[in-house]
Order: C-alpha cells, then structure tokens, then sequence
C-alpha cells in the first residue's frame, strides 16, 4: 500500500505526527539500552524469543507518555479523519456484557465510559491500553512479565464499573 517497509510508514504516518519520539521498530538483535527486559515464566530474559524486529503482528516499543501523545491526537483529530476514528471505534462483534470488537479497536464500558484500545504481547511482555473519548483520561499497563498485563487491565476494569465519574 505504502510501498514502505512497515517500520517506516509506521513512523511516516503515525509515530512521527503524534510526536512518539521513543516508539519504533527497532531490532531486538540489539534492543535499545532504556528497553525494559522481559522475562519468562521460568525468570530467564526474553532476549532471544522476540521477533527480530517490529511488524504488524507485533514488535513495536513504545512507553506511557508516547501512548498518551497517541491518544491525544486521536481524541483531537489530527492524526486521522473524525469519520475514520468513528469506524474505528465502532463495536462490531459484542464479546460479553462490557466488552466488544471494534474495526481497529478494542471497546470496552466500565466507569460510565467508553474505551478504546488494543492488546499486545511476546513472550515475556504483553500490553493493554485503553483510551476515552469523553476525557482525557486513558489506561496504560504495561508488563515485562508474561500476560499479567491483561489481568490488571482486568482489575482496573473492575474498579472503574464501580466509579462514576462526572462528564467534562
């Protein structure tokens, strides 16, 4: 489509718009001294069970303050089309009572809200983030052990189904 490599139309299109300057595709050959080291199951480092480098399915490093500059020029439009955010977000496939498919995004309910977002993970690291559109306001786990990610995504979900927080 880009006729790019993805790393570099990743960064041409979003990393660099969104102003991510920590979050790439670097080759984990030889990771970036401020990366955070995985581990396994069994206490060893992951080094050596990640893909060579980013890709589609998976790869990309990042840290909180780039996924919150993301998630800023999700929410103000400068980084895609209102129509193309709305597509997005749209919940297409309900997976139970407070969470559903969407066509880019996960979208979950809790807290009198809507979040969008995605999961990620390798042996020995795994995401979850999740971001508002109605504040400004966002969820960020991420982990450099297993998928413990996912379950304190859980548990903040939890929490915030039982919180009610007033609208801007």
């Amino acid at each position: 489509l880009t006729e790019q490599p993805y790393p570099d139309a990743i960064a041409k299109w979003v990393t660099e718009p969104a102003g991510m300057r920590l979050t790439g595709c670097p080759s984990m050959d030889l990771p970036p001294e401020d990366m955070a080291i995985g581990y396994l199951r069994s206490g060893s480092p992951n080094i050596g069970h990640l893909p060579s480098f980013g890709g589609p399915d998976g790869g990309i490093v990042t840290n909180v303050d780039d996924l919150r500059r993301f998630f800023c020029c999700l929410r103000d439009g400068s980084l895609i089309q209102e129509s193309t955010r709305q597509f997005l977000c749209r919940s297409v496939s309900q997976i139970d009572s407070v969470e559903a498919y969407g066509h880019g995004f996960g979208v979950v309910t809790a807290g009198g809200r809507m979040w969008y977002g995605h999961t990620g993970s390798d042996p020995g690291v795994s995401a979850r983030i999740a971001f508002s559109m109605d504040s400004e306001s966002s969820i960020v786990v991420l982990c450099n052990y297993g998928s413990v990610a996912f379950r304190v995504f859980r548990l903040v979900l939890q929490w915030l189904s039982h919180t009610t927080f007033p609208n801007r």
